[in-house]
């Protein structure tokens, strides 16, 4: 092995100038897909829209604060939700403000996973095919959802952008994984949806089928230290007055709760609090009845300690895993 680092490295810092007809060539290296393999690579080449909007692009991309892409991915999460709505023809679309929308039998709801490193933006809305799966990756500038139905007098009130949104994820993340699945018109279910893996310093993105949920997850990897508190409150500030409730949920606080709920006794149901994450068909939906099982867990914790001073003050502390924009 010492003789192979011997040859490296004067193949790297010997072997140059008139010496480096002795070099080593450099290896070809080629990656070739299995004949069974079901995975797609897919090419990072941004491209401008059809209206080549470069201008409006630079000046809203330059001054990006450092948690502004959790807003671009939360804008993008709404407007899946909405758009399902305005889609549907049993929606009430009633005037121009999306916060009064109603669909029977439909909760549009995002969900915010906070861990530690990682944030994960979670919706029940409209989903993406293959075809729009790449549009939002790699189409800078293009409207998120523009298409208008002619039987609707309100017209889509989109507030993400596809690809400027993605681009300021991209600056912020070590890694990306999105999940979609279209969600079922007609009654007819989509059997499978699709999954794309991104490392933010490799030329190729691995997009693959997968069974999961309705609508859109895209968990994101940081390269910042930041907590999930300041995250947590950056949604609240941001959006004061969400078009559909974000719920936004603290892994690490709920596990905190749990845990302490069992040293002091009380019944803690398990599978439902800390293996939502595995639910299908609806993240979404696992969430909200997580949320609901989190504050039954609180109460109860709070009622046996009730009369500990020291107790209650630790107790304060988990009262933020689960939080509702509203």
């Amino acid at each position: 092995m010492a003789g192979l680092q011997d040859v490296l490295n004067a193949n790297t810092f010997v072997f140059k100038d008139s010496l480096s007809v002795y070099r080593l060539p450099s290896p070809q290296l080629e990656v070739r897909k299995a004949a069974q393999a079901k995975y797609d690579l897919w090419p990072i080449r941004f491209e401008l829209d059809e209206k080549g909007r470069i201008w409006e692009v630079i000046s809203k991309s330059i001054y990006v604060g450092r948690l502004d892409f959790v807003r671009e991915l939360l804008q993008n999460a709404i407007d899946a939700t909405l758009a399902w709505i305005y889609m549907n023809d049993k929606a009430i679309i009633d005037g121009q403000m999306p916060r009064l929308w109603r669909l029977p039998g439909y909760e549009p709801t995002v969900v915010v996973l906070l861990d530690p490193g990682s944030i994960e933006v979670i919706d029940n809305g409209v989903g993406m095919d293959r075809d729009g799966m790449q549009k939002f990756l790699f189409k800078v500038a293009e409207t998120g959802f523009v298409q208008e139905l002619p039987n609707r007098k309100a017209k889509f009130p989109s507030i993400a952008k596809f690809g400027v949104g993605f681009v300021s994820c991209l600056v912020r993340a070590r890694s990306i994984v999105i999940n979609t699945r279209l969600r079922a018109k007609g009654g007819v279910p989509i059997a499978e949806g699709r999954r794309v893996i991104l490392k933010t310093q490799a030329l190729d993105a691995l997009s693959e089928s997968q069974q999961c949920s309705e609508g859109t997850g895209i968990w994101v990897e940081l390269k910042d230290r930041t907590s999930s508190s300041e995250i947590a409150e950056y949604v609240r500030s941001t959006f004061m007055y969400p078009s559909v409730p974000i719920l936004v949920v603290d892994v690490a606080q709920m596990n905190s709760l749990c845990k302490f709920a069992e040293t002091i006794g009380v019944d803690v149901e398990r599978s439902a609090l800390l293996g939502w994450r595995s639910a299908k068909p609806s993240l979404v939906e696992a969430a909200v009845d997580a949320n609901k099982r989190y504050d039954r867990l609180r109460k109860a914790v709070r009622e046996k300690t009730r009369h500990d001073d020291g107790v209650r003050n630790e107790l304060a502390t988990y009262d933020r895993a689960f939080v509702y924009a509203l």
